[in-house]
């Protein structure tokens, strides 16, 4: 009795015509295509959103950096000063960290450039290199501290991510997804 009605069942069945094939591709094709470019889109942003944190992490590190009070950095840099590079005189003076002296310091592991196959920022110090810049706030108290941060890949891949005009830093404030660029440094 199943294989009668199995029989009759099957032999009622019709396959896909080749208009509903091309249908269902056309469909496909249709879907396809407004599917891969709003993929690609979330992508960029999750990896702007990265670059944000990352700079939010240098920032929150110096802070950590700061409110120790105490060391020396290698290669720090002390506004007005030529050689003393004292974390208690940057606190007071203001000042450049580099993401070198965050990593030296102990303050900050490694962080991976997302744009560039998960490699390092540029840490080199001195002129080129991923700082955070620290300015006191004013003696008459009218406002706080600042920390403005310059983001750089690496040397294999010497893209600006977060800077502002004429390769300054921007005030991490004001860094956010629609501020990061990728601009080629050579």
């Amino acid at each position: 009795m199943f294989k009668r009605f199995m029989k009759r069942y099957l032999k009622n069945e019709r396959g896909l015509t080749l208009i509903e094939l091309l249908a269902t591709i056309v469909i496909l094709g249709i879907i396809s295509a407004i599917a891969v470019p709003a993929i690609g889109g979330l992508i960029d942003n999750s990896k702007k959103d990265a670059t944000v944190a990352n700079a939010q992490q240098m920032v929150n590190s110096t802070k950590l950096l700061l409110a120790s009070g105490a060391g020396t950095l290698k290669t720090g840099f002390v506004t007005g000063a030529t050689s003393d590079q004292q974390i208690g005189d940057i606190i007071n003076k203001g000042g450049t960290i580099y993401l070198s002296d965050l990593y030296d310091q102990k303050q900050l592991e490694m962080m991976k450039d997302p744009f560039n196959s998960n490699k390092d920022y540029d840490s080199t110090a001195g002129t080129g290199g991923s700082y955070v810049k620290f300015i006191p706030a004013p003696a008459d108290g009218s406002k706080g501290p600042e920390y403005d941060v310059y983001l750089k890949g690496g040397t294999d891949n010497p893209v600006e991510y977060i800077a502002g005009a004429s390769s300054a830093p921007l005030d991490i404030t004001t860094v956010t997804r629609s501020t990061i660029t990728k601009t080629k440094t050579n």
